[in-house]
């Protein structure tokens, strides 16, 4: 047999009761309230339950990645030591893990919006490029190199980002912007590395790999916007 109690004040009911005969608390509305009290209290344990889940998977995944960077920057500089009695070529792929490195630890730790995040990883990345570059022998390649590409890829990934979040109707077109991206991103390295290495600019490979990608983005730029008007593929292309 089921005992009902008062929520309120807790006494024991009889059944048919509408209200409590010592505190005179309406039991129908007092265990509503308790109901929808116990609903929103295991709704917020679930949703704090997720987030530390997803804390910890998100340390879990920093230390890990960590580890990985380190372990590929001890073996890359050891191995450019052995061959060559100082560090030389290791210098650039060391640079490239530390830019990564700094990314991961702001994605990891800081919980801001994401252009905040990207600016701070150039803030970051650039300062360890320059202190890299100015610890092996005098600045030479961050400022004129490095950190200019570095600068350039923050600029398109930011752009792509808002291209994406923006864009009404995300579908093939989200490829075909990532491969313009692609293209301007060859068009700045090699710009950047040849105003460096000759102090002029003259582009050669890029415009190679921007004749190949751009006809791609614009076929799938056509694509979708066919698609988006409510036209059937085999139709489009008469198959």
């Amino acid at each position: 047999m089921n005992i009902l109690y008062c929520p309120n004040c807790g006494v024991e009911l009889e059944i048919g009761l509408k209200s409590c005969p010592l505190c005179n608390t309406d039991i129908s509305t007092a265990l509503e309230k308790k109901t929808s009290v116990s609903k929103h209290t295991h709704a917020d344990k679930n949703t704090l339950a997720q987030e530390q889940s997803a804390t910890r998977k998100g340390k879990l995944a920093f230390e890990i990645i960590s580890m990985s960077i380190l372990s590929s920057v001890i073996v890359t500089i050891a191995v450019d030591v052995i061959i060559n009695r100082r560090i030389t070529w290791s210098e650039f792929p060391v640079a490239v893990c530390l830019v990564i490195f700094s990314y991961v630890s702001l994605l990891a730790f800081w919980n801001q919006r994401l252009f905040y995040v990207v600016a701070g990883g150039l803030v970051t990345s650039s300062m360890m490029l320059f202190a890299l570059d100015a610890s092996t022998g005098g600045v030479y390649w961050s400022v004129g190199l490095g950190i200019p590409i570095l600068f350039c890829l923050n600029l398109i990934t930011l752009g792509y980002i808002l291209v994406y979040k923006y864009s009404r109707y995300k579908s093939i077109n989200q490829i075909a912007y990532g491969l313009i991206c692609v293209t301007l991103f060859c068009l700045s390295i090699e710009a950047i590395w040849q105003l460096f290495r000759y102090n002029e600019l003259r582009l050669f490979w890029s415009l190679i790999v921007s004749a190949t990608l751009l006809p791609v983005s614009a076929v799938l730029i056509y694509i979708h916007h066919r698609l988006k008007k409510g036209n059937v593929l085999e139709k489009t292309f008469h198959l």
